[in-house]
């Protein structure tokens, strides 16, 4: 893309700078996943999760809507990973930890949707349902947390520099990913953080 000067090698039509951004951002992510589980399964897992994550954002950015058939490969992988771990550690709370996640993410999503009339969409609902069986009742609830800390925060500054109005739809899937990843690779630190500080 740089040595072309952003531009197609045949008809020099321009590219937009969004391809090797998010590719770039693919990138870096799978560094700190390597950084974090080093050359395991989970590292794949999580890679291939996070690629899917990330063309979500994308498309929930642009257009507002996330396709189901790409929330239907999260879930797929999500139940073969978890499964996994059942079967090696024979952990029943595996199990257990996933179907609730699953209905603790899902559950309060849709009653957040009722309670805001339409606010949170159906595509949020589902994603953080499936995110739930990957990461836990404990940990989805944090994902959440963190997805509407990082939302409002983003949209006041969007506000504020006048890029968004109050009335202003915003897309609330890339603050669920991002806040995923920040769960996923920090939340068993925070969590811990959090009953040390002020649960003790």
């Amino acid at each position: 893309y740089l040595l072309l000067g952003g531009k197609c090698r045949y008809c020099k039509g321009r590219i937009s700078s969004r391809y090797p951004i998010v590719e770039s951002i693919n990138g870096l992510i799978y560094i700190l996943l390597f950084y974090y589980f080093g050359l395991t399964p989970a590292f794949a897992f999580y890679c291939l999760t996070a690629s899917i994550i990330i063309v979500i954002s994308i498309i929930d950015y642009y257009e507002q809507m996330i396709p189901d058939g790409l929330i239907i490969l999260v879930l797929i992988s999500a139940v073969i990973f978890r499964a996994a771990e059942y079967f090696l550690y024979g952990r029943i709370t595996v199990f257990w930890d996933s179907a609730l996640g699953f209905l603790t993410g899902g559950l309060l999503f849709l009653i957040i949707a009722i309670v805001s009339k339409g606010a949170m969409g159906g595509g949020d609902i589902k994603l953080i349902a499936v995110l739930g069986i990957m990461l836990g009742y404990k940990r989805i609830l944090l994902n959440m947390l963190l997805s509407f800390v990082t939302g409002a925060v983003v949209s006041i500054i969007l506000m504020l520099l006048g890029k968004k109005g109050r009335k202003d739809a915003i897309p609330f899937g890339p603050f669920i990913n991002v806040s995923w990843l920040i769960t996923l690779l920090f939340g068993d630190s925070i969590i811990r953080w959090y009953i040390e500080r002020f649960l003790t």
